[in-house]
Formats: C-alpha cells, structure tokens, sequence
C-alpha cells in the first residue's frame, strides 16, 4: 500500500522531530551520544532517507530508551561494528537528510 504524498511528508517530518529531540536533548546535556544512541540514531536516520518512517520510529524508540531494550534480565550487545557517531556527526546527517527534503 503506497502511502498519499501529504501522510508521507507528515510521517517524514515527525521522525526527523523526534530524531532533532534526541539530538537537542544530547546536545543541552553538554554530552556526546552513548554508542547505543548513536547506533541507533545511525540506523533511523538511514530508514528516514528510504521513506520508511515507521521503521524509524521504532528504531528511534530504541535510541531513546536503552533502559528498556538492554536489561540485565535481557541484555542486547550491540554489533561490533556499531556506529560511533558523535553529536556533531548526528547533526550533520540529520542537517543533510533535511536539505534532501
């Protein structure tokens, strides 16, 4: 099912909010993103530049919350080639993933 060109657009802009959230949440904590973060901002970003929004939003949903995706009851390594991105790497895929729009 293809999806109409205006719910796209509105899908497209509010995983790039949530993605700029995490980023300015990061940024005001005078931080870098830890890799989990990074990692997953990484592969959001990458389902954002395929129009697959709500791909993203789910792997957003893990960026944003470590605490319930890697427990000690359950824990979830990453791969080792796991992205390292800092906060500025972030802020310029994001920043080039708007301008594509």
């Amino acid at each position: 099912m293809t999806m109409p060109p205006e719910a796209l657009a509105i899908s497209r802009k509010n995983l790039c909010q949530r993605i700029e959230r995490l980023l300015a949440r990061i940024e005001s904590e005078s931080r870098e993103p830890t890799q989990w973060e990074a990692h997953y901002t990484m592969i959001a970003m990458g389902h954002l530049e395929l129009d697959r929004h709500y791909d993203g939003e789910w792997t957003m949903l893990h960026a944003e919350r470590e605490d319930v995706f890697n427990t000690r009851v359950s824990p979830r390594q990453l791969p080792a080639d796991a992205n390292k991105a800092t906060a500025a790497d972030l802020r310029a895929r994001l920043t080039s993933l708007y301008e594509a729009a």
